[in-house]
């Protein structure tokens, strides 16, 4: 990094080569003056600081108005330190008050750099490590409204006013810090992992009830189609027999000995009050089912704790439709005779139409089946999302954060789950509290149109650094 910084071309290094050749100061006395204008910091509690570039022009000031030389190696660190809080103070990812109260510790860092070679190179140094926490707990903070607590900013700038009153050189204070920091932060997740566990409990439970009510009423829509079932039987069936067919899916699921019988239980039902189609033996079937049907009608329904007298009006529905039944099985005869005449004489037309066809004097209109009006919205709204999209809306991780614009608002949430029974991803902030959910690809759509956008929750630390040396390389092949 030294290196690069001096390659011919870098405008910091003709920075460095324009210092005039007035007073020098040595690491000593360069670090007494940082000490004195932290010290001067620490009391601006609530002020906005000034720029990185504006404190060094205050420490860097001699009594004759010019700007003192540092040694070579000084520079190097003042610079480095320099384009790493640039870095930190320009990234999308923090809020702009947080930035305030991480910039405020660049002079204590600007020290430890000074004091401390192994700074830059060793990952695991405690100011590394408490810059990366800082910044990673803040990335999905939001202000809070007038008069309402906020504990993490309220931690933070506790962190930072204990670092700019306290630190003169012991880096010890830095692990002091980092591991109360670290144990806040470590209550503060576990108390959001419970409420977003919970929220996905809830979330997962609304989705199995969704896709068990929707199972329900399409088993009960699928044998009642094109079937004469009385208005009060059908009513039955569509609120007391579906929750009751609910509650076997909830309970014993798709696959279970249960929901057959279930199934084949609301079969006989629709069967019993519209048996089709009607053969010579369906009235002796119907009295010996119809008794067996009605007592397991009733049986269901005391399972599910329906109420009572709603089930005993049910069941007298039932049974009246089962009158209805069998008076009309006793016309049934000479219904059928008049049917069986009918019939023969659609085959005797059918017969001749379809000779007229053959002699090739006509020729019947080709079936056209009109496409489901509802289905082209959706195919439309596939079409209009690119597959990028798609493919970064499916690579999203759990914890991801992101940024979205509600009302000209900028949220910060992350993706605390993602169920795979209805397909929605469910976003909360950082107490854990919903705040969006997105089914794919609405979600790939708000992120094409840049209403949701990905926030890194990289270690800042090591970003700033790779993009320093990347951008101190891009300078060098220019």
């Amino acid at each position: 990094m030294s290196a690069l910084l001096h390659q011919k071309g870098n405008p910091q290094a003709t920075a460095d080569q324009a210092v005039g050749s007035g007073t020098y100061l040595d690491t000593d006395r360069l670090m007494a003056r940082l000490s004195e204008a932290q010290a001067s910091f620490g009391q601006t509690q609530g002020i906005e600081m000034a720029s990185f570039d504006q404190q060094l022009q205050s420490v860097l000031q001699v009594a004759n108005g010019q700007k003192a030389n540092v040694g070579q190696v000084d520079s190097d660190v003042i610079n480095l330190v320099s384009m790493l809080f640039d870095f930190i103070l320009e990234d999308r990812q923090l809020h702009p008050v947080m930035k305030a109260l991480i910039g405020r510790l660049q002079i204590p860092v600007l020290k430890v750099a000074l004091s401390d070679k192994t700074f830059f190179n060793r990952g695991g140094h405690p100011v590394r490590k408490l810059l990366n926490e800082l910044a990673l707990s803040a990335i999905g903070w939001s202000e809070k409204r007038a008069g309402q607590r906020d504990p993490l900013h309220e931690k933070i700038g506790s962190v930072v006013d204990r670092v700019l009153n306290e630190f003169t050189d012991n880096v010890s204070l830095f692990d002091e810090l980092l591991k109360d920091f670290c144990h806040f932060t470590d209550l503060d997740r576990r108390r959001g992992e419970l409420v977003e566990q919970r929220l996905r409990d809830a979330e997962e439970g609304r989705a199995r009830q969704e896709r068990a009510s929707h199972a329900a009423e399409s088993l009960v829509k699928d044998f009642t189609a094109e079937r004469d079932v009385p208005a009060p039987v059908f009513e039955m069936l569509s609120e007391a027999w579906t929750r009751y067919l609910q509650w076997v899916l909830l309970r014993e699921g798709e696959e279970s000995e249960r929901w057959a019988d279930a199934s084949e239980l609301t079969r006989h039902l629709v069967w019993s009050v519209d048996p089709q189609p009607v053969e010579a033996t369906t009235r002796s079937e119907l009295l010996r089912a119809i008794p067996a049907i009605v007592d397991d009608f009733r049986i269901a329904l005391q399972e599910i704790s329906w109420d009572p007298f709603a089930t005993d009006a049910a069941v007298r529905d039932l049974e009246l439709a089962h009158v209805d039944v069998f008076q009309r099985l006793a016309t049934a005869p000479a219904q059928a005779e008049r049917d069986s005449e009918r019939i023969a004489a659609v085959a005797i037309t059918e017969e001749l139409e379809v000779g007229v066809t053959e002699a090739g004097e006509a020729e019947l209109a080709p079936l056209v089946i009109p496409k489901p009006v509802a289905e082209a919205p959706a195919l439309d709204e596939a079409e209009s999302v690119s597959q990028q999209w798609l493919d970064q809306t499916d690579n999203l991780r759990v914890g991801a954060w992101v940024e979205l614009i509600r009302e000209e608002t900028k949220l910060r949430c992350k993706l605390a789950a993602f169920i795979k029974a209805t397909g929605k991803y469910i976003f909360v902030n950082r107490s854990g509290a919903k705040v969006a959910e997105y089914r794919r690809q609405e979600l790939a759509a708000e992120m094409a149109s840049g209403v949701v956008s990905m926030l890194d929750d990289g270690l800042i630390f090591d970003r700033a650094l790779e993009s320093i040396i990347d951008n101190l390389r891009s300078n060098r092949k220019d």
